[in-house]
């Protein structure tokens, strides 16, 4: 999935990949059978997290992973005002007609143990 906004000059694509779009969708299938009310408003606050990636997303600090089996370097975004989630996300830089790519890896809700950082090729 590809998210951009056509009104930010120079902005990142924000790329969601599959694995992340199914830790969202399984985090809101989960909070819409628990808190029905906030579900809306959790897809709501990351939703508009990630697509902030497309401005300054070294504004983010790198994520310490236990297992990086790769040269990618990750960092994370802690998104959700009412439930906070960990957005993992990598930046690929682009050509000096455009700013890059924000490939987001993974989706994980904070207070769970830490991501080894498996990340996939």
């Amino acid at each position: 999935m590809r998210c951009v906004r056509s009104d930010v000059g120079m902005a990142y694509q924000v790329e969601i990949a599959p694995r992340a779009l199914r830790d969202i969708e399984r985090a809101f299938l989960y909070l819409e059978s628990e808190y029905p009310d906030g579900a809306r408003r959790w897809l709501d606050e990351i939703s508009a997290a990630i697509l902030s990636l497309q401005s300054l997303p070294q504004r983010c600090p790198k994520a310490r992973l236990h297992t990086l089996q790769t040269d990618t370097v990750v960092r994370v975004l802690l998104a959700g005002l009412s439930l906070p989630y960990k957005v993992f996300f990598a930046v690929v830089p682009g050509s000096n007609r455009s700013s890059g790519t924000v490939r987001v890896l993974h989706v994980r809700q904070a207070l769970r143990r830490p991501w080894p950082g498996n990340v996939p090729a």
